[in-house]
C-alpha cells in the first residue's frame, strides 16, 4: 500500500486530486491545507511520497521542502504548482525535489502523469532502499566476520579489507586500502599472493590454496578461497579473497600424530575411567583406573559385559541409552550403580557415545566413568533437608506466603490456603488479588514498602472471606528476601497471624478501659470541684487568720491541696496513656502541634520532621509539649529548640536539643523518674509512658552546660519515610 500526503491550501483541488489517486488501487491518501498541517501528520504517520503546492500561506512549497530534507527525511516530493517560470523548478530541485509538474495543464493529463510520477519515484526509492540494505548487509556481514575479506585489483593494489584483516595487518583500513600487496608483504609473500591473483585473473576461476603469511609480530597458516569479480562488461578486474586462519587446525593435525601415540599413556593414567566396549556390549577396553574404583583388573574385564555389573534398578535405563546411543551421535550422561568387586555398589557419572568405521556402521562405544558415591550421598541429604523443611513449613500454624518482586505468590504453607481455600489456587495470582479480593495495590501494604526499603515491615490488616467480607484480623509481617550471593532483592516473605481474637479482647479491655476512665473522669472531676471549694474557703481564712503558727498550718494545707490537684491533673493526661492503639501519624505534625501549644516568645523551634510517619501512642504531641515545657522551665538561657532524625541499622532516632544549661549526669536517670524531677516529675515520665506503648526508648544524652538533648529511638518496623525530606 502506498500512502500518499497531499498538501494545498485550495481543499476543492485536494479533493479532485484525492478522487482521482484513489481509483488506483494500492495507493492510500491523507490531506493537508498547509505545511505545518503536514509536518505535523509526518511527525506521527509514515508517508511514501508527499505532494505539495508551491504557493501557500505561511510557508510556500519549497521552504517546506527545505525543512524536510533538512530533518534528513528522504522521502519523494513532487511540487505542484499554478506559478510558472524555470526558476520555481529549478529552486525546488536544487533543494532536493524529485519532480515538479504546473497546474493549468488539462487535469486528465495532469492527474494520470501524477499518479504515473508517483508511482516511479515510490518504486524507484524503495529499489534504492532496498539497494542500500542489501549493501549494508553485505558490508556490516564482511566488517563482523571473523575471517580475512579483501579485494584485490588487476593492478595488485588492494581495493577493500574488512577490519578484521585490517587489525592482524596493524594497520588501519583506510591506510591500507590503495597499497600493493608489496607494501604490506615481504617480498617472498607478496610474490606469491601477486601470482595467485594474476592466476585467477587470467583464468577467470576460484583458487583454493594453503600458505604461512607473515604478520607483524607472528605467523599463520591461511585457507585461501580467490574468486574473480567482473566488470559490467564481464571482464575479470578484480579478485575477492576470502582468507580463514587454519593454523589450529594444521597444529591439530600434527598434535592428533603426537597425541594418538600418547592417547593410550593418558588413557592408562586417568583417575577417571575409559573404557570401549562392542555392540553388543562386551568390554574390548578397560583403563587401569577400573582397579583403584572398582577393584577390577582391567584384564579380567575384557570379554565381559557391562550389563553383567549394573544395579538391577539401572538395568533397563543402561540398556535403554545404550540402545539410544548407536541412533544417534549426541553422547548420554547417565548416572548409575555399578557393582565393586567387594559385592557393594558405586554410583558412577557416565558419558557413552558411539564409534562407527569407516563405513559409518556402529561397531561400539566409549564409556567414561567417574566414581559420584559422595555427591549422591551430598544430594541425598540435601533432599531429605528439603523435605524436612518442606515439612516445617507446611506445619507451621501461622500462614506464610513467598512473594517475588512483583507481588506473584511464589509459594505458601498448608494455613494459607485453609484461610484462602475460596480463591485456589493461590500460586500465581498478585497477593492483592487472593487475599484481599482487589483487582490494584492496597492503600497501605507493608509488603509494597519491604521492596522499596529493602526492610522489614508490619500492618494489622483485615482477613477477608469468600464473599469479599471482613472475617478477622491479622498481624502482617513483611521481611525482605536477598539473594546471598549477590545481595539483590528479590522478593518478601510475608508473616501472617490470625489476631481475631487478640482484637477482640483487646476491643473488651479498651471498653472496659472507658468505662473505668468515665469513672475516673467524674470522680476527678467532682473532686476537683470540691478541691475547689476548699482551697476557696482556705483562702478567705488565711485573709482573716494573721497569727502565727495558725497561718503557716493554713499554708501547709493549700500546698498539700495544690499537690492533690496537680496528682488528680496528670491522671487526666495518664489514663489516656495505651487506650486506643498505636496509630501511624504524622511525627512532624504531632512535635508542631506540641510545642506551638506552649506558645514559646523568644525561642527559635526549628523542626525537620517532614515526611516521615511513626506508629505510636495517640498522645504522641504531648511528649513535644513536656520536652518543651522542660525546656522553658528549667533551661533557664534556652534560645533555641531544634528537632531532627538520624537513621541506621537500629532504626530512626528522633533527637530533641536546646541550648539551654542542659541536665547534669546524676539526674539523667532520675529525670524519668515519677517524682524525682524539680517539681513532681509527672512530665518525663509521662513522655516514657506514651513512647513505651509502641516500643519507643528514650534517653537524654546532651552535655551538661551546653543544652538538652534527647533520643527516641524507633523500631524498624514502626517509621516508614513516605517522601523525600527538604
Amino acid at each position: 500500500m502506498t500512502k500518499v500526503l497531499l498538501v494545498d491550501d485550495e481543499e476543492s483541488f485536494l479533493e479532485l486530486t484525492k478522487f482521482f489517486l484513489l481509483r488506483q488501487p494500492g495507493i492510500e491518501v491523507e490531506t493537508a491545507t498547509s505545511a505545518k498541517e503536514a509536518m505535523a501528520k509526518m511527525s506521527s504517520a509514515d508517508f511514501d511520497a508527499v505532494v505539495s503546492d508551491y504557493q501557500m500561506p505561511e510557508m510556500n512549497g519549497v521552504e517546506f521542502l527545505k525543512i524536510l530534507r533538512l530533518e534528513g527525511m528522504n522521502i519523494p516530493f513532487i511540487l505542484l504548482t499554478g506559478k510558472g517560470g524555470e526558476g520555481v523548478a529549478i529552486e525546488a530541485l536544487n533543494n532536493g525535489a524529485d519532480f515538479y509538474l504546473q497546474k493549468g495543464r488539462d487535469p486528465l493529463a495532469q492527474q494520470t502523469e501524477l499518479l504515473h510520477t508517483i508511482s516511479r519515484l515510490v518504486e524507484y526509492r524503495q529499489s534504492e532502499e532496498a539497494l542500500r540494505e542489501s549493501e549494508e548487509r553485505y558490508r556490516m556481514l564482511a566488517e563482523s566476520s571473523p575471517e580475512f575479506i579483501y579485494i584485490v585489483g588487476s593492478d595488485g593494489k588492494v581495493r577493500y579489507v574488512n577490519s578484521f584483516a585490517a587489525s592482524q595487518l596493524g594497520l588501519p583500513s583506510e591506510e591500507i586500502i590503495g597499497k600493493a600487496l608489496g607494501e604490506l608483504f615481504p617480498p617472498e609473500i607478496s610474490r606469491r599472493l601477486l601470482s595467485n591473483v594474476g592466476r585467477v585473473i587470467s583464468d577467470g576461476k576460484t583458487l583454493r590454496v594453503e600458505n604461512k603469511v607473515a604478520y607483524p609480530g607472528h605467523e599463520a597458516w591461511l585457507e585461501t578461497v580467490l574468486a574473480p569479480l567482473r566488470s559490467s562488461e564481464g571482464k575479470v578486474d578484480s579478485v575477492l579473497g576470502l582468507s580463514r586462519d587454519v593454523s589450529e587446525r594444521i597444529s591439530a593435525e600434527e598434535a592428533l600424530r603426537i597425541g594418538e601415540a600418547r592417547l593410550r599413556l593418558i588413557t592408562d593414567n586417568l583417575q577417571d575411567m575409559v573404557a570401549q566396549v562392542d555392540a553388543k556390549g562386551v568390554y574390548v577396553y578397560a583403563s587401569p583406573s577400573h582397579k583403584s574404583v572398582l577393584g577390577y583388573d582391567p584384564e579380567d574385564l575384557i570379554g565381559k559385559t557391562l550389563f553383567e555389573f549394573i544395579h538391577p534398578d539401572h538395568l533397563d535405563s543402561v540398556v535403554e541409552t545404550f540402545t539410544s546411543v548407536a541412533r544417534t551421535s549426541t553422547p548420554a550422561t547417565l548416572d548409575v550403580r555399578f557393582r565393586h568387586s567387594a559385592g557393594h555398589y558405586v554410583w558412577l557419572n557416565t558419558v557413552s557415545k558411539r564409534l562407527l568405521d569407516p563405513e559409518g556402521n556402529v561397531v561400539g562405544g566409549l564409556v567414561a566413568g567417574r566414581d559420584v558415591t559422595a555427591r549422591k550421598q551430598v544430594e541425598d541429604s540435601l533432599k531429605k533437608s528439603e523435605l524436612f523443611l518442606n515439612s516445617v513449613f507446611s506445619s507451621i500454624q501461622d500462614g506464610i506466603s513467598v512473594l517475588d518482586k512483583d507481588l506473584n505468590i511464589v509459594k505458601v504453607n498448608t494455613t494459607m490456603e485453609f484461610w484462602y481455600r475460596h480463591n485456589m489456587p493461590l500460586v500465581g495470582k498478585k497477593c492483592y488479588q487472593a487475599y484481599h479480593s482487589r483487582e490494584s495495590h492496597c492503600e497501605v501494604c507493608p509488603t509494597a514498602q519491604s521492596l522499596q526499603t529493602g526492610k522489614a515491615a508490619f500492618e494489622f490488616v483485615p482477613k477477608i472471606g469468600p464473599e469479599g467480607k471482613v472475617v478477622g484480623w491479622l498481624d502482617l509481617y513483611s521481611f525482605p528476601m536477598l539473594d546471598p550471593s549477590t545481595g539483590e532483592l528479590t522478593g518478601v516473605i510475608e508473616y501472617v497471624r490470625d489476631a481475631t481474637d487478640r482484637k477482640y479482647f483487646e476491643d473488651a479491655l479498651r471498653q472496659a478501659n472507658e468505662k473505668l476512665n468515665l469513672l475516673g473522669s467524674v470522680t476527678r472531676h467532682d473532686t476537683l470541684n470540691q478541691l475547689s471549694v476548699l482551697m476557696g474557703w482556705l483562702g478567705i481564712v488565711q485573709e482573716t487568720v494573721t497569727e502565727h503558727p495558725t497561718s503557716e498550718h493554713l499554708a501547709a494545707i493549700q500546698k498539700a491541696a495544690l499537690a492533690i490537684q496537680k496528682e488528680l491533673e496528670f491522671t487526666a493526661d495518664y489514663e489516656s496513656v495505651g487506650v486506643k492503639k498505636p496509630i501511624w501519624m504524622g511525627i512532624g505534625e504531632a512535635c508542631k502541634q506540641g510545642i506551638s501549644a506552649l506558645s514559646p516568645r523568644g525561642v527559635v523551634v526549628t523542626i525537620n520532621l517532614d515526611g516521615i510517619e511513626v506508629l505510636a501512642d495517640q498522645m504522641l504531641d504531648k511528649v513535644f509539649h513536656n520536652l518543651a515545657d522542660n525546656s522553658l522551665r528549667h533551661g533557664k538561657k534556652v534560645s533555641k529548640i531544634w528537632v531532627h532524625v538520624e537513621e541506621s541499622e537500629n532504626g530512626l532516632t528522633v533527637i530533641y536539643e536546646d541550648d539551654g544549661v542542659g541536665i547534669a549526669e546524676a539526674d539523667k536517670e532520675r529525670i524519668f523518674k515519677r517524682g524525682e524531677g524539680k517539681h513532681t516529675g509527672y512530665g518525663l515520665d509521662l513522655v516514657k509512658g506514651i513512647l513505651g506503648i509502641a516500643g519507643i526508648s528514650i534517653r537524654e544524652t546532651g552535655v551538661p552546660g551546653k543544652g538538652a538533648r534527647f533520643e527516641m529511638l524507633v523500631p524498624p518496623g514502626n517509621y516508614r519515610i513516605v517522601r523525600q525530606q527538604g
